[in-house]
């Protein structure tokens, strides 16, 4: 009885082994990892006060153009201190549910600074056990080009 069983584990263990099982690690989302300088003293960072000010304009278009909507503190985006990192920014998901946008335009009125981020690029593709894999690569920051990824942390200062 033992030895018929062999067999069938054998072919269930390969059949395992080479299936992904899930897609952790990447499964189709990708954000923009965006930070304010917190560092006021040297004239470039913003205080707390001037953040707390700060909202997000999303478009669905790469040249900024077609608003999708804008997310204002404090449901929309959040503020992460020490460093005033700003909350989930989607450039990809694997549903239309999240709407990732293509470009943005983050804004400071307590600053009177605003910063517009275009021509997002994010690969997208699928391996082999289906999963949709999404990577950022790059964007442009008022007018100047930036390679990042997700890792990245895109540093504004005023």
């Amino acid at each position: 009885m033992r030895n018929a069983l062999l067999p069938g584990f054998v072919v269930l263990a390969a059949t395992l082994s080479s299936c992904c099982w899930d897609c952790a690690g990447n499964d189709g989302y990708e954000i923009l990892n965006l930070a304010f300088s917190v560092d006021s003293l040297s004239g470039r960072g913003y205080r707390r006060a001037e953040l707390r000010t700060a909202y997000v304009v999303r478009y669905t278009d790469r040249q900024a153009r077609q608003v999708l909507d804008t997310l204002r503190q404090p449901n929309g985006i959040t503020l992460y201190w020490p460093q005033g990192q700003l909350g989930l920014l989607y450039v990809a998901a694997p549903t239309a549910a999240l709407a990732p946008a293509h470009s943005f335009r983050v804004v400071v009125p307590a600053a009177a600074r605003a910063y517009n981020l275009t021509e997002v690029d994010v690969r997208v593709d699928h391996d082999k056990c289906g999963c949709t894999n999404a990577y950022l690569r790059g964007l442009t920051i008022d007018g100047q080009r930036r390679e990042t990824t997700s890792t990245t942390q895109v540093l504004l200062e005023k």
